[in-house]
């Protein structure tokens, strides 16, 4: 359950991060191709997350901390 948890955010942040328009994820294929995988596969609600992709938004912070090599 844990790995899965880990397996959304990373996604989730690694879509904000390829994410060049600030257009509702929900409506983007690859997004909707990542919700009916995680169902299908993992039996999460879909609901759910159209939810929380809905209310994601672009965090340029967040963008360049990850953007910047470890040190």
């Amino acid at each position: 359950m844990f790995s899965r948890i880990i397996l959304i955010f990373l996604f989730f942040f690694g879509l904000i991060t390829i994410s060049a328009c600030t257009s509702q994820l929900t409506q983007r294929s690859d997004v909707q191709q990542f919700i009916h995988g995680m169902v299908d596969k993992h039996h999460f609600n879909e609901a759910s997350l159209e939810n929380t992709f809905s209310q994601t938004h672009k965090n340029k912070k967040v963008l360049k901390l990850m953007s910047k090599p470890s040190e």
